[in-house]
């Protein structure tokens, strides 16, 4: 027995969106289902997430954990009690989409998400992106999101990546004490270093503050900024600086006011309203610009995110002609192959009809030949023997003798109607003897 579960049809009523269709498989057979920010919004206040996680095949734990990293206000508990109870509950509005995050949420899980590059199935071209705020706007937002922010000095407070950075630094120094040839010398003793490793550690502290993490590669300190589902990576380099090595880079620079240092952000060149470099200079230097640095690396997110949803959309068309082109091979590689099995059917069919024109021939050659051996009232009567076996072959040739089965047997596709009264055939050997 099918279970109403199994239909695949979600309904919620939205008071102000109107009625949201949802299709969802059963749990076994469902692999994922994306929504919108603004449609999962709708879901979850128009009925409760255990009630809804059940038809879309997930855990109310899923729903509440891909809302709360979607910026997806939910219904406090205790709300569908009050609101059966006909107490009515404020519902909160649906926050903007934060800087460089994805408006789609998903599901489930699909084990054909990664991209094999072909597939029966038409791949959907999604409609234009269409980003309302300008990138002036977005600037404006991103100000009031950091607020105003101190300029952390030193590392009381240090970033996660920096504080294991610092530890392994201290396990090297205690190496170095321990003997003067160990290999892992520290990395960030001078005075440059340390100015390098605390830009860097103050940056990640302000980013924290909109909710961005970052990785730091303790090679050179090009950090990779996490803004929500957006990645911006940033290199500090100094100008006329060496470039450090591989396993043991020196960032011991002698002297850090001789050293002016450039921040870059990497693929915001080409984006509009981005601001992706950043330097020392006389008026102020990176210290003092850190808070306006990360006003901008959230606008770089932002625009980044849009140019990648762009560019997205130019490879799924791109996809979408090359799926095309290939369906159009595939469908000229059927018709040549078709047209080439009816060629040969025909050939075939040829072939055959001759062999019996053939056949008719020789069996009147042969009727003749007996006819001209065996008429002469003075021939032997030991050639009656051969007669008889002689007309008996020419019997077994004649096609006009044969069963429409026998006919038709080596002419492929003719489909004819049998005639089962016939008995007589002739055998490939006949033939072969004639």
């Amino acid at each position: 027995m099918t279970d109403s579960s199994d239909r695949a049809r979600v309904e919620a009523t939205a008071p102000r969106a109107g009625t949201i269709l949802i299709r969802c498989n059963h749990p076994a057979r469902r692999h994922m289902e994306t929504f919108s920010r603004r449609e999962l919004y709708e879901l979850v206040w128009a009925e409760s997430r255990l009630s809804l996680a059940k038809k879309l095949g997930v855990s109310d734990v899923w729903i509440r954990k891909a809302c709360v990293r979607a910026n997806i206000p939910v219904p406090p508990p205790g709300y569908w009690a009050r609101a059966a109870a006909g107490k009515g509950s404020v519902r909160p509005a649906l926050p903007p989409r934060g800087f460089g995050q994805n408006d789609e949420v998903t599901l489930g899980s699909d084990p054909r998400r990664y991209w094999h590059g072909s597939g029966a199935d038409p791949i959907e071209i999604p409609p234009v992106p269409v980003f309302l705020e300008t990138s002036e706007v977005v600037r404006a937002r991103a100000l009031l999101a950091l607020g105003k922010c101190s300029v952390p000095r030193g590392f009381d407070r240090m970033a996660p990546d920096i504080e294991k950075l610092r530890a392994d630094e201290e396990l090297r120094r205690a190496e170095v004490a321990r003997t003067p040839y160990a290999w892992k010398k520290p990395l960030f003793d001078s005075p440059a270093a340390q100015r390098r490793l605390k830009l860097i550690n103050a940056l990640l502290l302000i980013m924290d503050r909109v909710g961005c993490s970052g990785r730091v590669n303790r090679e050179d300190l090009s950090t990779t900024l996490t803004v929500a589902d957006t990645h911006v990576c940033i290199t500090l380099s100094g100008k006329g600086a060496a470039v450090p090595r591989r396993h043991e880079a020196s960032l011991n620079l002698a002297d850090p006011q001789r050293e002016n240092l450039v921040l870059d952000a990497a693929g915001g060149a080409d984006l509009p309203g981005s601001i992706c470099q950043w330097s020392d200079s006389s008026d102020s230097t990176l210290e003092q610009q850190l808070p306006q640095i990360a006003v901008d690396l959230l606008v770089l997110a932002e625009m980044r995110y849009r140019a990648g949803q762009l560019r997205h959309r130019d490879w799924l068309i791109e996809q979408r002609q090359r799926q095309e082109a290939e369906a159009l091979r595939l469908q000229r590689e059927a018709e040549r192959k078709k047209a080439e099995e009816l060629a040969r059917i025909e050939k075939a069919r040829l072939d055959h009809l001759l062999g019996l024109a053939d056949r008719l021939r020789k069996s009147d050659e042969i009727r003749v030949l007996v006819a001209a051996m065996c008429g002469d009232e003075k021939v032997s009567p030991g050639l009656d023997t051969w007669r008889a076996w002689a007309l008996g072959v020419a019997d077994r040739l004649d096609p006009r003798l044969l069963t429409v089965a026998e006919i038709t047997r080596g002419a492929p596709g003719m489909k004819l109607e049998i005639d089962e009264g016939s008995s007589q055939n002739a055998s490939a050997e006949d033939f072969d003897q004639a």
